[in-house]
C-alpha cells in the first residue's frame, strides 16, 4: 500500500455507511472537506495549497448528539500516536469537553480489523505518555465501555451507527 492513499480502504467503508445512513434517515454523518486553493491545472495533474489545518475527518449528528471523529489506518501491528496530530487531538478534546461524542477510528489494515476508541479511552492513553497502542492491547480492552470493534454487517457497510450509539 502506498502512502499516497493510506487510510482510504476504512474511508471508503465510512464514506459507505454514511450514504446508506442518509438514504435511510437513521443519522446524519459528513466527510469534512480540506480548505484548499487550486495553484495549477491541467490534464493530469492538479497543484493544491491547503489553506489551514482541517480538524478532524468526520462530523455529525446521532439522536441530538453531536459527533466528530478521525480515521486513521496502519499497516502494523500498532497504532503510533503521533498519527494523530495535535490539532487533531486538541479538537477531539474540544468536542469533548462541549458533552458531544468524540472519537479515533483505527484500522490495522495486516488484520482487516477496525476499533473505535473514545475520546476518554484516547485521553488516558495521552496522559501515560504511550507511543505505540498494540492490536493486542486494544482487543483485549474490547470489553471497556470505551472501546469497540466495528464490523462489516452488509457489503460495504460498517456497524458505526449501532456502535456509537451504545457508547454515547
Amino acid at each position: 500500500m502506498n502512502n499516497k492513499n493510506k487510510g482510504m480502504y476504512i474511508e471508503s467503508l465510512i464514506n459507505k455507511s454514511i450514504i446508506y445512513y442518509i438514504d435511510n434517515n437513521i443519522c446524519f454523518m459528513e466527510k469534512r472537506n480540506i480548505p484548499i486553493s487550486i495553484i495549477s491545472k491541467n490534464k493530469d495533474k492538479t497543484i493544491c495549497k491547503i489553506l489551514e489545518k482541517s480538524y478532524v475527518d468526520y462530523f455529525g449528528m446521532i439522536d441530538s448528539k453531536f459527533i466528530s471523529f478521525e480515521t486513521k489506518q496502519t499497516n502494523n501491528d500498532f497504532f503510533d500516536l503521533k498519527q494523530l496530530k495535535k490539532h487533531q487531538y486538541e479538537h477531539l478534546k474540544y468536542i469533548h469537553d462541549l458533552k458531544g461524542f468524540s472519537f479515533l477510528i483505527i484500522h490495522f489494515y495486516c488484520y482487516d480489523k477496525t476499533f473505535l476508541l473514545s475520546f476518554n479511552f484516547l485521553q488516558n492513553l495521552i496522559g501515560k505518555k504511550i507511543k505505540k497502542l498494540f492490536l493486542n492491547e486494544i482487543k483485549n480492552c474490547t470489553n471497556n465501555i470505551d472501546i469497540c470493534e466495528l464490523t462489516i454487517v452488509f457489503p460495504g457497510i460498517l456497524d458505526l451507527y449501532e456502535k456509537i450509539k451504545n457508547l454515547i
